[in-house]
């Protein structure tokens, strides 16, 4: 696998019990622990390509899960996708199938390659 990067919507977070939530655009990059012991891969997004500082990340080591956001959301793109984390569920849209689908398979490697215990649910974002 190469490099996993690229532009993805992510949905915001839900802050307060009347605020909407809504997409924003990040350029997400995974980057390696690069063989240090202990130190796994981070899913850092950026507000733009290029920027140095990330304006967060996900740690690939606390993912639980990467499902189809249709399992939990009739309503939802086939291009979304949802990553379980111990602290929330991120829910991220690719801007197409393909994409959503090289996406999901090298999160999956990872944790594979970082956690090889654990057990996936293997569905695919493609619906049924």
């Amino acid at each position: 696998m190469g490099r996993l990067e690229g532009w993805l919507e992510k949905m915001g977070e839900k802050r307060g019990a009347t605020l909407k939530r809504s997409w924003k655009r990040r350029y997400f990059a995974v980057e390696s622990g690069n063989g240090v012991p202990g130190r796994g891969a981070l899913m850092y997004y950026y507000e733009r390509k290029g920027d140095l500082d990330a304006k967060g990340h996900i740690d690939v080591g606390t993912m639980m899960n990467i499902l189809p956001a249709s399992q939990s959301d009739p309503k939802a793109d086939e291009t979304e996708f949802t990553i379980d984390t111990p602290g929330r569920v991120w829910r991220l849209r690719a801007s197409t199938l393909r994409q959503a689908d090289k996406w999901v398979d090298g999160l999956r490697e990872l944790i594979i390659q970082y956690n090889p215990s654990h057990r996936l649910d293997t569905a695919s974002v493609r619906k049924a």
